[in-house]
């Protein structure tokens, strides 16, 4: 199917368009499930001086050795107007592994690994982090969960620094 939205959400009062394109696919045989999606971006925004157009994707991999245990690899690319790195919006490559538990039908917890690069749009330069995330999440009906997500890690900045780096998010 095809998903096309725009948001206006960056943390600063000025006007940030972000158009995107995305194609979806599910396919699942016994234990084993694999999706991606696929697409193309478009910001805009800073009264024209930030323009940009880029493929968007995320791939991912579920096994499930056992009924309440599944194990997970993925990776994604895609503009992030959300993080307060930048002030406008950055663009995000991510790999992750995660071992997730289901303690009931409608709570889960994960933990894993994960290794990201970010370029910062309008700042310039970019880092690299690395580290350990821990999530969990509550169904509170089919369509709607409430998940809290903790990234603990080191970041490397291009110009040489590095510093810890832990970030949390409710979504």
């Amino acid at each position: 199917w095809l998903v096309a939205g725009r948001q206006a959400d960056a943390p600063l009062q000025f006007r940030l368009a972000h158009y995107r394109a995305v194609a979806e696919a599910k396919y699942a045989v016994a234990r084993l499930t694999l999706s991606g999606a696929a697409g193309i971006a478009q910001l805009h925004g800073l009264r024209g001086a930030l323009a940009a157009t880029r493929p968007i994707y995320a791939l991912a991999a579920e096994y499930a050795p056992f009924a309440r245990l599944s194990l997970r690899a993925g990776l994604s690319a895609g503009f992030d107007t959300r993080n307060n790195d930048d002030p406008v919006a950055s663009w995000l490559e991510r790999r992750e592994l995660e071992a997730r538990l289901s303690v009931s039908e409608k709570f889960s917890i994960g933990i894993g690994l994960y290794d990201s690069w970010r370029e910062y749009l309008s700042l310039g330069g970019g880092e690299a982090a690395y580290g350990l995330f821990a999530e969990t999440s509550y169904q509170l009906s089919k369509p709607v969960a409430v998940v809290l997500r903790v990234d603990g890690g080191r970041a490397a900045y291009r110009d040489g620094g590095k510093v810890p780096r832990l970030d949390a998010g409710i979504s």
